[in-house]
């Protein structure tokens, strides 16, 4: 019975926290982000078509992406290098119908075996999606990079969700001036797992709109979300969403 409770997927209407002028009539759109351990797969589920946001963890639920993406036009967008955002790309571009790589990860590949791994498969060659357009990348400005996380590339979906990678505190001073809808973002989906490397003071103050952070991560073995991140998440008046509690966590969206 435990077991069950645990697996009822959590149903939020995403037009409770969002203004009505930045949402447009299309129904059963949702974002899906997915139960797969320690990692990042986060997709926004259309009639019509899925984005995704990194593809990677230790465990896939397999049976409930392919149900909602299988047999869609599939494009991707990779954050980073980590093997935990890109594990199941490969798996992916075979068990989906259509399936293509619309942004790669930022910066060099730190090896030879992950940039093999992309770079055989399909590379996007259409833009015209309905829901591609309403994807905006962050400029993130160089400074003296160390990790890949450095490198994250960092995306926002319609202005009210916010995908910042692996992104550490260092580069979210560079990058948060830059974002483009501060006051509409809504959802933000934790960077690094949501570690206290990550989701400073000075982003979560450039959000001034934010309601909710989702963290696809172990707290139970990695320690993620960090509790300096949660308990800033609490001060600044933020719900946190952890697929460790809840499964697989659907938001809908009237976009």
């Amino acid at each position: 019975m435990l077991q069950f409770l645990r697996s009822i997927l959590l149903i939020c209407h995403l037009n409770f926290f969002s203004s009505p002028q930045m949402l447009k009539a299309n129904e059963n759109t949702e974002l899906i982000a997915w139960n797969v351990g320690q990692g990042q797969w986060i997709t926004i589920a259309s009639p019509n078509s899925c984005l995704h946001f990194d593809m990677g963890g230790e465990v896939a639920p397999w049976d409930s992406i392919l149900r909602a993406c299988a047999l869609k036009p599939n494009n991707t967008y990779f954050s980073h290098w980590d093997i935990d955002h890109l594990s199941f790309a490969a798996r992916a571009s075979r068990r989906f119908q259509n399936f293509c790589i619309q942004e790669f990860p930022g910066g060099p590949a730190p090896s030879s075996k992950k940039r093999i791994l992309l770079s055989s498969l399909p590379k996007c060659t259409m833009k015209n999606l309905e829901l591609v357009k309403e994807i905006f990348k962050v400029s993130t400005p160089q400074r003296k990079l160390m990790t890949s996380n450095d490198y994250s590339n960092v995306f926002e979906f319609a202005h009210w969700m916010l995908v910042p990678g692996d992104s550490p505190k260092r580069q979210e001073k560079l990058w948060a001036p830059q974002i483009i809808a501060k006051n509409s973002i809504r959802v933000l989906i934790l960077g690094h797992h949501g570690s206290r490397t990550s989701t400073s003071q000075l982003l979560l103050s450039s959000l001034l709109g934010l309601k909710m952070a989702v963290s696809t991560a172990r707290k139970s073995r990695y320690g993620h979300p960090h509790p300096e991140v949660l308990a800033r998440l609490k001060r600044n008046g933020v719900a946190a969403l952890l697929t460790e509690d809840w499964g697989n966590i659907h938001i809908e969206t009237s976009f």
